[in-house]
């Protein structure tokens, strides 16, 4: 394998340019360090964390995939969904004066019924965005020690479903 293809030109865990997440493991599974005098050959300038993806090569290199690895390589995220576990959404308490839905006895006018969107399974109340038959509507299943029970609101055209569940995890109806 050619130096081009070899990532790293600092053996250190703590080189940020090869380890992004900061963690003491190596963050790229099978990869192969440069040694230090692959380090001198490749980064004349002595540069401790250049890699030679950083300096391209003088001669023209059909292998390009060094070069790819380090332009894609991930970087810190600053979305709090891939910094956090994010398990489900969480419904907003009820506001006062909000909208109180018609739950009905769930009636199977579908063979097939699809859930678009949940809430997280940590509350004894489940909140489904559910599609069937071209309609959609909200399934509440509350658990209790007695077991469950299940409700679902009217169906609905998408595009006031998709309001009324907004206006469910807002708090703004229950």
């Amino acid at each position: 394998m050619n130096a081009e293809v070899s990532a790293g030109g600092c053996d250190d865990a703590d080189n940020p340019h090869d380890n992004p997440a900061g963690d003491s493991q190596n963050s790229r599974a099978g990869d192969v360090r440069d040694s230090a005098a692959d380090n001198v050959r490749d980064n004349p300038a002595g540069n401790p964390h250049g890699t030679p993806a950083d300096d391209p090569p003088n001669e023209p290199s059909d292998d390009l995939s060094g070069k790819l690895h380090h332009q894609f390589r991930s970087q810190p995220s600053h979305n709090l969904v891939d910094r956090f576990e994010v398990h489900g959404l969480h419904v907003a308490p009820a506001q006062a004066g909000c909208e109180v839905l018609l739950w009905l006895v769930p009636v199977a006018r579908a063979d097939r019924t699809r859930v678009r969107q949940h809430t997280c399974e940590c509350r004894a109340t489940i909140y489904e965005l559910c599609q069937a038959g071209g309609l959609r509507f909200i399934r509440r299943t509350v658990r209790g020690p007695d077991g469950q029970r299940v409700h679902e609101t009217e169906r609905l055209v998408a595009a006031r479903a998709e309001r009324v569940w907004l206006r469910l995890l807002l708090g703004q109806a229950r």
